[in-house]
């Protein structure tokens, strides 16, 4: 391959240059340790405070999984940041065949969301996550309806993901 005649050689010696590669372009992570304390980003990640989120379970889950993304250490803090999202869902037939027949649904879920500074009102930030995935229709009811739950659960959790990345991107920026 590259420098070595063995391919083992040659990917350990690319992936141990890569790593010094990112370094110097100023990577760092989003929760980097700083010695004892947490990073900037990470306590301002910690000091928001996600409002109930509508929509039942969805809000729920959706509001549980940005709390442990935010603060999975659950560190005690006064929250500085109110974060209110307004959720909506979406079901679109994708396969349809001859005799009229869905096989296959797509779900859409989207958060509008709005983070305020809790001290001043004021909106710092907002922003859309549009999360989409699908599942296959079955001749089985029940098979269908677990589907289409945990076709639900899954963009819930990939939905949290994505705001937590935009805000922490926020942070990132001003700070």
């Amino acid at each position: 391959m590259l420098l070595f005649p063995n391919k083992k050689k040659s990917l350990v010696f690319l992936s141990v240059i890569s790593i010094f590669f990112i370094q110097a372009c100023g990577f760092t992570p989003v929760y980097k340790k700083n010695g004892d304390q947490d990073s900037a980003i990470s306590k301002s990640l910690q000091s928001i405070e996600v409002s109930k989120i509508g929509r039942g379970i969805k809000g729920q889950q959706l509001q549980a999984k940005l709390e442990d993304l935010f603060n999975p250490t659950r560190v005690s803090n006064t929250k500085e940041y109110s974060l209110s999202i307004k959720l909506s869902q979406d079901k679109e037939a994708q396969l349809i065949r001859k005799i009229r027949d869905i096989d296959r649904y797509n779900i859409v879920l989207i958060g509008d969301f709005i983070l305020k500074n809790k001290a001043t009102n004021e909106e710092i930030y907002k922003g859309k996550s549009k999360i989409i995935s699908g599942y296959n229709v079955v001749d089985s009811d029940f098979a269908t309806l677990s589907a289409e739950e945990d076709t639900i659960r899954r963009i819930t959790d990939e939905l949290a993901k994505d705001i937590n990345f935009k805000i922490a991107n926020y942070f990132i920026s001003t700070n």
